[in-house]
């Protein structure tokens, strides 16, 4: 999967997750929903746990076991299996 492009603020850069959107605080990252045209925030009680949580699946391959990277997922392998 190839490396997403949104790089806007200092938490983006190295981002691999094709489904990270952003981030907003230090504490919310904005991803790609399950539904079409939709958004999730996933927030963190603090930064420090934002921060690994960045580091182990949105910054590296490990982003196929994030449980938002499979939900995401999910409504692209349904597509692909109906054919739209």
């Amino acid at each position: 999967m190839p490396k997403t492009n949104n790089l806007q603020n200092i938490y983006d850069k190295g981002i691999y997750c094709p489904f990270y959107k952003g981030t907003e605080k230090s504490q919310v990252i904005r991803c790609e929903g399950p539904i079409a045209r939709t958004i999730i925030r996933v927030g963190f009680p603090g930064k420090t746990k934002f921060k690994e949580y960045l580091a182990e699946y949105c910054q590296t391959r490990k982003c196929e076991f994030c449980r938002v990277y499979q939900c995401a997922n999910a409504k692209y392998e349904e597509e692909e299996k109906w054919g739209r």
